[in-house]
């Protein structure tokens, strides 16, 4: 059984080159295509991590963390160029 890991970056670009690197390393990807159905792909794929962008159109990541963490208590990453404190700090409380 592959581990499946759920990308939600809005920069294809980021999102082709994480996945390329961890597709190496027999990781099963998927990455987020439509940003008002985070929660209904995360339910389809039922992945074992997620990588998760702050910034994304729509609903931030800190969104997305909370209403996933309302779902399951997998391990999510963030994966951002926000370096502040206060973001590092809702992250933690939102569940990453």
């Amino acid at each position: 059984m592959n581990y499946k890991i759920y990308i939600i970056e809005d920069d294809l670009s980021i999102s082709l080159l994480l996945k390329d690197y961890i597709t190496k390393y027999g990781f099963d990807v998927k990455i987020a295509e439509n940003f008002e159905n985070i929660m209904e792909d995360f339910n389809e794929f039922n992945p074992d991590v997620v990588l998760l962008d702050v910034n994304l159109p729509k609903y931030d990541g800190f969104y997305w963390c909370r209403r996933i963490r309302q779902k399951s208590k997998i391990p999510i990453i963030f994966i951002s160029a926000r370096d502040s404190g206060m973001d590092q700090v809702m992250a933690l409380e939102n569940g990453a």
